[in-house]
């Protein structure tokens, strides 16, 4: 997969679909919460936020690849989402995604895209705002309140699950903390599934999951897997953000 390529595909990924919990995962089966506890624990714990940054890593795997790279993931909220990836400290590609348009640079080539934020339901039929994308991206769960719930439990977690014949939305929530433990979406033949874990407070005392785990199934991209992994967290700090295209970049479409 050449870089330019690999580059946009994890622009999809990460739009498709942001240290240990405190919570353990019991032997024996949860009390059962009723769906209106449970919903507004998650609205209790969504992450506010004008500024975010994370820095770490992130591994890519589908049949044909098995990537990891360093990465710097930074959002300012409802405006721009920007990502750097870098491999033994070279850096191999930037990626800028505003409300607008999707944007990506990949250096080694020397190669420039960009596409309309459109393209993403056109092309890829993928339907979510910018907003629900920085929404995954920074933890919250997304179009769940556009739904009815039925409230359930296992011995692992809390469970909200809304079904019908043509798609399924499931939240899953740790006991105690009732911060989200896992989030899975299937629709039109298209499964996101994303499992949340290593929370940690921030200086505001919000918590952030340090560790996303990504499984996507569709017929333009297969199954493939995203793990991001931050080894640092900030919020609400003014954050750089540079994006210049060189002249001498070759436009690819």
């Amino acid at each position: 997969m050449n870089n330019l390529r690999w580059l946009w595909w994890l622009s999809l990924v990460l739009l498709m679909g942001a240290c240990k919990t405190t919570d353990e995962f019991a032997i024996v089966k949860l009390k059962k919460r009723p769906a209106k506890f449970l919903l507004k624990k998650i609205e209790k714990n969504k992450i506010d936020y004008k500024w975010f940054a994370g820095k770490g890593k992130i591994k890519l795997k589908d049949k044909s690849n098995n990537i990891t790279f360093a990465t710097y993931i930074r959002m300012r909220k409802d405006s721009l989402i920007w990502i750097v990836a870098r491999k033994m400290n070279i850096e191999g590609g930037r990626i800028q995604i505003t409300p607008q348009k999707i944007e990506i640079l990949d250096r080694q080539n020397k190669q420039y895209i960009s596409k309309p934020f459109a393209a993403l339901k056109t092309e890829y039929n993928l339907d979510l705002s910018f907003n629900e994308l920085q929404e995954i991206l920074i933890g919250n769960p997304v179009l769940y309140q556009e739904v009815e719930f039925s409230a359930g439990a296992d011995h692992r977690e809390h469970i909200l699950n809304h079904k019908t014949k043509k798609e399924q939305l499931r939240i899953g929530l740790y006991d105690k903390s009732f911060l989200i433990s896992s989030f899975m979406v299937e629709k039109d033949r298209r499964f996101l599934e994303v499992d949340y874990s290593d929370y940690t407070p921030t200086a505001t005392n919000q918590q952030i999951a340090h560790t996303k785990r990504l499984e996507v199934e569709a017929e333009e991209t297969g199954s493939v897997s995203l793990k991001i992994s931050l080894t640092k967290v900030e919020l609400d700090v003014l954050q750089r953000t540079p994006f210049k295209v060189p002249d001498s970049y070759e436009r690819v479409n």
